[in-house]
């Protein structure tokens, strides 16, 4: 929408358009949020929390930084081999090539080899080159053989190898910061705890999913609060809006906005002439200029959003599976989540009758291997609907009545989060 106002003596040209996400993969973690999570692009979730993939042919003199030029692009690094599943699994997808390099390298201070992430080769096949036990050598290159053997050769600088090349990453696993803001990002620079959206929400519903993770819709007071989340939305390729977590009311007056949270409203930065008669009683950050100006909207239109908690309120996970969601927007999490997959839930869905239950998935995180979610129609004994694994985010289904059973069927859900849908 297109429309040109007269406020005062200043005129204002406004344009509403719908915003278009993308995912943009930064060079600092932090910058993530939650997307800290996700496996890199053309890599799958596969077992224990890592990742496998982007897998190529290439030529190089020096098949192993080749290899690492090739992942690092996408935060990863070349192959790891550290348990007898991980050795038959890349041996399994040698195919043709008789060399698939993988990730040894020497460690000069000890002069020993070691695994590319730093790790100790401690896993061995029955084959390998003796050398791998004595003083390391940085002029070589190791590569896993069609027979299984791990053998050395060096590099060359006048013969180039014809090899297959594949990268691994781990799912980022949070650890407790000083702050506290596990599974959150951290300012460092106050007592907040951030994570942004991987959905485009209006406020309702961004405020029951944030709720859902011990949090609200992130209320501003200051230009660095302003800033940050505004560097939030970007790193997630949000560059043309951002909600805030503000609506006319809160305060208890009809014309007054008022932060979600209950704080206090102590700081503003609109555009020249907002907040503007008409527009909505909701507010939306620019994020695609150099002022991060805000300016009122709909509260009906669907928007990016960052949940923000003080530090060190990290709420408890429950560990029993949840009773059936009735209301639209209602949060469900597998048991355990994030922190304990491993624990079977179905879930029970229904609207009234009549209708029919759509339901989002914000979040699958399970191991290909062994882990999944199905959904059914109905309840027990309802027909098959459909069945996901591996990472998948903002996906939806709809059963054609007016009732869905969605189960979480983890076979040891190991260093993954679990799932998260919205009804």
């Amino acid at each position: 929408m297109l429309a040109w106002h007269r406020f005062a003596s200043v005129h204002i040209l406004l344009l509403a358009a719908r915003f278009v996400p993308c995912t943009v993969w930064a060079d600092d973690p932090d910058d993530f949020g939650s997307d800290r999570y996700l496996c890199p692009p053309d890599t799958q979730l596969v077992r224990d929390g890592q990742c496998r993939g982007h897998c190529g042919e290439t030529a190089s003199s020096t098949p192993l930084q080749g290899l690492i030029n090739q992942c690092q692009p996408v935060h990863a690094l070349p192959v790891t081999i550290k348990t007898a599943e991980q050795q038959n699994y890349w041996l399994n997808r040698l195919a043709s090539f008789t060399a698939f390099p993988i990730g040894i390298v020497c460690d000069e201070s000890t002069k020993k080899y070691k695994w590319i992430d730093g790790a100790t080769i401690e896993y061995k096949p029955d084959s390998y080159d003796a050398e791998l036990n004595g003083e390391c050598r940085s002029d070589v290159w190791w590569q896993l053989t069609s027979t299984g053997g791990w053998h050395w050769t060096t590099n060359s600088g006048a013969n180039s190898y014809n090899f297959k090349m594949c990268c691994v990453a781990d799912i980022y696993h949070p650890e407790l910061s000083d702050d506290d803001c596990t599974d959150f990002s951290d300012d460092k620079d106050d007592s907040v705890c951030y994570q942004i959206s991987q959905t485009l929400e209006n406020l309702s519903d961004a405020q029951k999913i944030c709720k859902s993770a011990g949090s609200t819709v992130s209320s501003v007071h200051n230009d660095h609060e302003n800033s940050y989340l505004r560097r939030l939305a970007v790193s997630r390729g949000f560059t043309t809006g951002l909600m805030l977590g503000a609506s006319v009311g809160i305060s208890g007056k009809s014309d007054t906005f008022g932060w979600v949270d209950g704080s206090d409203w102590d700081y503003t930065n609109f555009i020249p002439g907002f907040p503007y008669d008409g527009f909505g009683d909701c507010l939306a950050m620019s994020t695609n200029d150099a002022y991060y100006q805000w300016a009122n909207m709909e509260c009906s239109e669907k928007l990016p959003f960052v949940c923000a908690r003080k530090s060190g309120s990290v709420p408890a996970a429950s560990t029993t599976c949840p009773g059936p969601a009735v209301n639209a927007g209602d949060i469900i999490t597998s048991p355990g989540y994030p922190t304990n997959a491993s624990i079977p839930c179905d879930f029970f869905l229904k609207v009234e009758t009549g209708k029919k239950v759509q339901m989002e998935i914000l979040l699958l995180e399970a191991n290909t291997c062994c882990d999944k979610v199905q959904i059914y129609e109905g309840t027990l004994g309802g027909n098959f609907i459909a069945s996901e694994t591996g990472v998948v985010t903002t996906k939806t289904y709809t059963s054609p009545t007016n009732q869905m059973r969605v189960s979480w069927q983890p076979n040891g859900g190991v260093n993954v989060r679990g799932l998260k849908v919205k009804l």
